[in-house]
């Protein structure tokens, strides 16, 4: 019985699609994202298809069910299908459905912001707005939003998380976002003047701030995370996290040691 974990899934739900760009946009379809994103036009502009959001659908399922068996585990951390407060029984039907179409038996939800507790309580093994698993020795904090610190995360915990459609990849990756980096380089060169703020001290002074970044262990398995050579969709293994947490902790022991010693003092 391994371990599978995987977020955002967003079964159903078309305006996921141009939000985030997901590969299920005919090409014009792709070009007026990229005109909306330039704010030339609204995204009223652009209605994803029913055939567009059953392929994604499709694709999804499929990319789960390829890898995870079904007496094996899986953790969908938040956003599993667009049900949101749904009271008819044709939300509930459909998302029946969607559980249904998932071969694994063992299967837990982490709740997300469009997830409705009293329709899906009843189609998972369980349900949690966020909770601390123990796997192989692992302790692995999963909710739906990121954190800054969680539970035992002080003593090498992993925190999983998806809600932000890997928008936090600079940071986890040891970077800066794109908003922090305009925001640190402008102020750089503006207290350095224009005689000293070459390129190459300032890629020096991004390289110093963005160094407390990615040193958490922690970890976006939403869907739009997009790993390369893996099928979309496909949901995170425990190998794929023991690779992805040992990237980062030569750098995670070190911060981890300092703020040891700096309570101390």
């Amino acid at each position: 019985m391994s371990w599978f974990f995987v977020a955002d899934t967003h079964f159903g739900h078309g305006n996921i699609i141009k939000f985030c760009k997901r590969p299920f946009l005919s090409f014009e379809d792709s070009g007026l994202c990229d005109l909306i994103e330039r704010g030339t036009i609204p995204h009223s502009d652009l209605a994803v298809t029913p055939e567009s959001i059953r392929e994604m659908d499709e694709c999804i399922l499929n990319s789960i069910n390829n890898v995870v068996g079904a007496d094996d585990n899986l953790v969908i951390v938040g956003d599993f299908c667009l049900c949101k407060n749904g009271k008819s029984n044709g939300k509930k039907s459909r998302a029946e459905e969607y559980r249904e179409k998932i071969n694994c038996k063992n299967v837990y939800l982490i709740l997300g912001n469009h997830d409705d507790r009293n329709l899906l309580k009843p189609l998972f093994t369980a349900i949690y707005e966020n909770y601390l698993f123990k796997i192989d020795g692992q302790m692995i904090f999963a909710s739906h939003y990121p954190a800054r610190s969680w539970d035992r995360a002080a003593y090498g915990s992993w925190m999983i998380y998806g809600h932000v459609h890997n928008a936090y990849f600079a940071q986890d990756s040891g970077g800066l976002s794109k908003y922090h980096r305009h925001v640190f380089e402008k102020g750089f060169r503006q207290v350095l003047g224009e005689s000293l703020a070459n390129d190459s001290l300032i890629e020096e002074l991004l390289s110093v701030v963005s160094s407390v970044n990615g040193i958490d262990l922690t970890v976006d398995v939403g869907v739009d995370h997009v790993r390369q050579g893996v099928p979309f969709g496909t949901p995170w293994s425990m190998d794929d996290l023991r690779k992805h947490m040992e990237k980062k902790k030569n750098a995670w022991e070190l911060r981890n040691n300092i703020f040891q010693q700096l309570k101390k003092g």
